[in-house]
C-alpha cells in the first residue's frame, strides 16, 4: 500500500514538473540563407514563472554535430561566441532567436537550442540551417549545367533538374537552331535569285541575232535550268 502511494506521488510530481516547465513555442524547422549573409534562427519560449524573469533560467545554443557553444544565458548573463548573438533584451520578452553573421557553407547543419528554468526538465529545439549561393550565380550554374547535360544526355534533362534550367536548356539550343536555319534559307533564296538573273541575261543574249552565233559556238554553253 505504501509503495503504491509513493509511486502515485512520484508520478504526480513528474507530471506537475512537466506542466510547470518552460515551454518552447517554435516548431523545428529548416532555415535557408544565402552565402555571406546574416541569418536568424528563431526560438520563442514561455516561462512557467514569469514573475522571476530570467533569474533562474539557463539557455544555450550549440552546434548539434560537435556541441560547440555559440551563445548561452546563465541567470540573466548572456555570453556570445564568434559570429553568434543572442539578445539579452529580447530574451526578457521570450525571444531566444540566434543571429549568425556572414554565414558560409561551413555553417550548414543542425543547431540545438536548450532552455531550463529553476532546475526543471529542460526543453530543446533543433533548427536546420541550409546555405545557398546568391541567385545570380545559381541561375548561371543551372543554365551551364543544363546545357552540358543537354549535349551529353538530352533525355535526362527533360525529366530532371530545376524548371528554370529545363526552360533555358530547351530555349537556348532551339533559338540557335532557328538562327542557323534562317541563315541557310537566306543563302538558298539568294542563290535562286542569282541563277534566275543569269538565265534572264542569257536569254536576252540568245535573242540578240548578233550574239546568237557566238553563244552557240561556246563549248561551255550548258543550260542553267539543270542547276535549279
Amino acid at each position: 500500500m505504501m509503495h503504491s502511494l509513493r509511486g502515485t506521488v512520484f508520478s504526480f510530481l513528474v507530471i506537475f514538473s512537466i506542466c510547470m516547465a518552460v515551454k518552447i513555442s517554435t516548431p523545428p524547422q529548416e532555415v535557408t540563407a544565402t552565402f555571406k549573409s546574416d541569418v536568424l534562427l528563431p526560438s520563442f519560449f514561455k516561462l512557467s514563472s514569469p514573475q522571476y524573469g530570467l533569474k533562474y533560467t539557463t539557455a544555450k545554443w550549440t552546434r548539434a554535430k560537435d556541441k560547440s557553444k555559440l551563445s548561452e544565458l546563465i541567470y540573466k548573463n548572456v555570453t556570445n561566441y564568434s559570429r553568434a548573438n543572442m539578445s539579452e533584451s529580447e530574451l526578457k520578452k521570450g525571444n531566444a532567436s540566434l543571429s549568425l553573421s556572414m554565414v558560409t557553407f561551413e555553417d550548414e547543419g543542425e543547431y540545438l537550442f536548450e532552455i531550463e528554468e529553476a532546475a526543471e526538465i529542460p526543453q530543446s529545439l533543433i533548427i536546420v540551417l541550409k546555405i545557398i549561393e546568391k541567385v545570380e550565380k545559381l541561375f548561371s550554374e543551372a543554365v551551364t549545367e543544363g546545357a552540358n547535360k543537354m549535349i551529353t544526355d538530352p533525355i535526362s534533362v527533360t525529366t530532371q533538374g530545376p524548371t528554370v534550367g529545363k526552360v533555358m536548356v530547351i530555349v537556348g539550343p532551339t533559338l540557335a537552331a532557328l538562327g542557323v536555319l534562317a541563315a541557310l534559307v537566306c543563302l538558298y533564296v539568294k542563290r535562286r535569285l542569282f541563277l534566275k538573273s543569269c538565265i534572264a541575261y542569257r536569254n536576252n543574249c540568245c535573242n540578240d541575232p548578233e550574239n546568237q552565233e557566238a553563244n552557240n559556238s561556246r563549248p561551255e554553253n550548258i543550260p542553267l535550268q539543270q542547276v535549279l
